[in-house]
């Protein structure tokens, strides 16, 4: 994975704890400081990932422990925490009152109050976890760094180590249902499974026998100095090791998109075995996409306040207008009960493209 040099705003760890306040974590959980929305909101905030609770309720999660929390679809907002300042990257509710959230170090944290109070969860790895995705209340999955895959089927009280053995970035991963799901990451890697994670195949990209060193979330998405990628010698799938993948969505069995560098979309018509770029003609790292339906126009989101639409399956992409003016990178979107999305992104940002 290539590093950067231009390295985003961080916020300080001084600055949160005068911002949370101190507090600490147990197995029991800790209370929730609610504030008012100006307060709880800041420029230097940096958020990586968001999920729906319901349709009006959503949760953000991102650099130094921040959680926060809109139950009127992002127009006001309260602070939670999880007495962490290790950085969060990635959030799963599978009810309004069940979820989790993970980032660096191996942090997995769960609530079953809908965040009033948060409990730790070993997850028996050191390296950085950048993608979880929950099924149901007790089977879950999350991937991250170092080819580190983990599954639990007791809801978080115990995680399985099913990791790879590869130096590979895994940044995401979707379920369709309870049996197909795809992760993705650096090196155009795409595995597949189609019992339930029991196996897990690799159906593109070109992992090389030695990779790169492990980089923050944070340096993985520096995304001034992340170029357009290459071409490489060998791929699998039409994917190979200059493909850096950065998430994953797939509207069926068969029809799937994954976000890259350089403003590009890979998509594929059969599965995963096999794709093919779009594109876009913007230069700008692309992180999330998705839709709010199978049949729904696709949208992807990226550098420099970039989102694009698509109505014609992700062949030809066209830019889109937010509520207000965005610069900062956006770096995952949702629909939270409506056809319109929802971004997350650096600078403290949290919008929609509605008024």
């Amino acid at each position: 994975m290539e590093g950067g040099a231009g390295k985003e705003v961080l916020l300080s760890a001084c600055c949160l704890v005068a911002l949370l306040g101190c507090q600490s974590v147990g197995t029991t959980g800790i209370p929730v400081r609610e504030q008012a929305a100006k307060h709880t909101i800041s420029r230097y905030d940096q958020y990586f990932a968001a999920t729906a609770l319901a349709a009006d309720q959503i949760v953000a999660v991102g650099q130094n422990g921040k959680i926060v929390l809109s139950r009127d679809q992002g127009q006001s907002w309260s602070l939670q925490s999880a007495g962490t300042a290790q950085s969060l990257f990635g959030v799963s509710f599978t009810t309004a009152q069940d979820g989790w959230v993970i980032g660096a170090g191996g942090s997995i944290f769960h609530t079953t109050d809908g965040g009033t109070t948060w409990s730790v969860q070993q997850s028996g790895t050191e390296h950085n976890l950048f993608g979880i995705a929950f099924l149901n209340a007790r089977q879950g999955w999350v991937v991250g760094a170092a080819g580190v895959m983990l599954k639990t089927e007791d809801g978080g009280q115990h995680w399985q180590d099913r990791s790879l053995g590869q130096d590979v970035n895994l940044n995401a991963l979707y379920f369709l249902d309870d049996q197909t799901g795809w992760v993705v990451g650096e090196y155009g890697a795409v595995l597949k499974t189609l019992d339930g994670g029991q196996t897990w195949e690799q159906v593109a990209g070109q992992i090389p026998d030695v990779g790169g060193e492990e980089l923050s979330w944070e340096e993985l998405m520096a995304a001034d100095d992340i170029g357009a990628g290459g071409v490489s010698t060998v791929t699998l799938g039409g994917l190979g090791e200059e493909d850096i993948l950065f998430g994953v969505y797939f509207a069926d069995q068969e029809r799937g998109w994954a976000p890259s560098t350089g403003g590009r979309i890979f998509l594929s018509a059969n599965g995963g075995r096999h794709w093919e770029v779009r594109q876009t003609g913007y230069e700008a790292p692309l992180f999330a996409v998705g839709s709010a339906c199978p049949t729904c126009p696709l949208y992807a989101c990226g550098g420099r306040g970039l989102v694009l639409q698509s109505a014609d399956a992700g062949n030809t992409w066209s830019k889109v207008s937010l509520a207000r003016p965005v610069y900062s990178y956006l770096r995952d979107l949702l629909f939270p009960g409506q056809d319109e999305p929802f971004f997350v992104g650096t600078q403290g940002t949290l919008v929609g493209t509605g008024v």
